[in-house]
C-alpha cells in the first residue's frame, strides 16, 4: 500500500508534467493538424457542391433547348418530301463552285449548242457561256495551230441538277458559266427556252453527225462551185449531187466554169469569162487564182441570185461541207446592212469554204 504522501506527490508530478513545454507543443500541433483536415474537407465540400451545381445548370439548359426546338418544329407546317428534297438539292448545288476551270478535260452534255471560233481565252469562252441562258457547261481548245479547235468555244447544254460527264483530253479546258446568285432565275427557266441546235453532237466528232434539214427559218443559203472541166472536181460534184450533200444541199446553188457542162441531170454549168489558168507563187506555192474568181464573182453577182437569199457561201468541190452545221453556226453571228463576211482562218481568209451576208432583196 502507497503511502498518502508518496501519491500526493505523484499527482503533483502528473500535474506539473503537463504544463511541461513540450507537451504544450505537441497539443498544439496536435490541434493544428485537426483544423487543417477540417479545413480541407470543408474546401473540397464546396468544391463538389459546385461542380453540382454546374451540371444541373447545364442539363437544365440542354432541355430548355431542346423543348424549344421540339416546340418550333410543332408549331411550323409540315414540308412536303419534294419541297425538302428540292432544298437539300439547293443546298448541295450552292455549295458547288461552278468557277473551277479544269484543265486537261473536256465536258460531255446531253446537248451541245453551238460552236465559236476567234474566242481567245477561256475566261471569254466562260463569259459567252454566262451570256446564253441556255447554256450550261463550256469547253474552249486551249491547243495551238489546231485546226477547228484552236481557240474555239464550244457551248453544251446542262439540265437542271445535271452534271457533265468528264473525259480527258490535253487539249482543251472546261468549266460551268460561273452565274451570280442573281442569274439564278434565268438559269432556272432554261427548260423554257426552245430547244438546243443537234447540228452538232456531245464531243463535235464530226464522224457522229447525224445530217439535219436546212432550217429556213433561222435564214437560207446560196452555195457555189468553181469547177475545172475534164477533172476530178466534176466527178465529184456529180457525186454530190446524187446524194444531195455539199453545196447541193443548200437551198440554192450554181456550178461555175469556163464552158458549159452538164455536171449532173438538169444541173449545168455558167459560164465566167476566164480560161481557169494560173501560175503557181507565194510562200507556200499556192495557186495564184485572183483573176479567176474575180471573174467568177463578177459573174455571180450579175446573176443576182445571191440577193434572194441571206447567206451565200462559196465552196470548193473537194472541200467537205455541211451546209445544216453552217447555219448552227452564223446564228451567232450579227448580220448588218452592210454586210458580213467570216474569217475561216487565223492566218487570214483560206478559200476552201468562203462566208458572206448581203441583207436579201426581195
Amino acid at each position: 500500500m502507497v503511502p498518502a504522501t508518496e501519491c500526493s506527490q505523484m499527482d503533483a508530478a502528473a500535474e506539473s508534467s503537463k504544463n511541461h513545454p513540450l507537451k504544450q507543443r505537441e497539443e498544439y500541433g496536435r490541434l493544428l493538424c485537426q483544423s487543417d483536415t477540417e479545413a480541407r474537407a470543408m474546401h473540397w465540400n464546396v468544391r463538389a457542391a459546385a461542380r453540382r451545381t454546374k451540371w444541373a445548370f447545364l442539363w437544365a439548359s440542354f432541355v430548355l433547348v431542346i423543348c424549344g426546338v421540339a416546340l418550333v418544329c410543332l408549331l411550323q407546317p409540315h414540308k412536303s418530301q419534294d419541297l425538302v428534297e428540292h432544298e437539300l438539292q439547293s443546298i448541295v448545288t450552292k455549295s458547288e463552285d461552278t468557277c473551277i476551270i479544269e484543265q486537261n478535260i473536256d465536258y460531255e452534255t446531253s446537248k451541245a449548242l453551238f460552236a465559236m471560233q476567234g474566242i481567245k481565252s477561256q475566261e471569254l469562252c466562260r463569259q459567252k457561256c454566262r451570256e446564253d441562258s441556255r447554256c450550261g457547261a463550256w469547253t474552249w481548245g486551249k491547243t495551238r495551230d489546231y485546226w477547228g479547235l484552236t481557240n474555239m468555244c464550244f457551248l453544251k447544254a446542262l439540265g437542271m441538277h445535271q452534271k457533265p460527264t468528264k473525259h480527258r483530253n490535253n487539249k482543251v479546258v472546261s468549266g460551268l458559266p460561273c452565274r451570280p446568285p442573281s442569274d439564278e432565275a434565268s438559269v432556272s427557266r432554261r427548260s423554257e427556252m426552245p430547244p438546243p441546235s443537234q447540228a452538232m453532237t456531245k464531243i463535235f466528232d464530226i464522224a457522229d453527225v447525224v445530217k439535219e434539214e436546212v432550217a429556213e427559218k433561222e435564214g437560207d443559203l446560196f452555195c457555189f462551185a468553181l469547177m475545172l472541166p475534164g477533172s476530178y472536181e466534176q466527178d465529184l460534184l456529180a457525186m454530190q449531187f446524187n446524194k444531195g450533200v455539199s453545196l447541193f444541199a443548200c437551198n440554192e446553188y450554181a456550178v461555175y466554169s469556163n464552158r458549159v457542162i452538164e455536171v449532173a441531170p438538169g444541173v449545168n454549168t455558167s459560164v465566167v469569162n476566164s480560161d481557169l489558168k494560173c501560175g503557181k507563187g507565194g510562200e507556200f506555192g499556192t495557186a495564184l487564182n485572183l483573176d479567176i474568181f474575180i471573174a467568177v464573182w463578177t459573174k455571180v453577182v450579175s446573176e443576182d441570185r445571191f440577193l434572194v437569199h441571206d447567206w451565200t457561201a462559196k465552196v470548193d468541190p473537194d472541200a467537205v461541207f455541211f451546209p445544216d452545221r453552217l447555219l448552227k453556226v452564223l446564228e451567232v453571228h450579227p448580220e448588218t446592212q452592210e454586210g458580213v463576211y467570216l474569217n475561216n482562218c487565223k492566218f487570214g481568209m483560206h478559200g476552201p469554204v468562203e462566208v458572206f451576208f448581203q441583207e436579201r432583196r426581195s
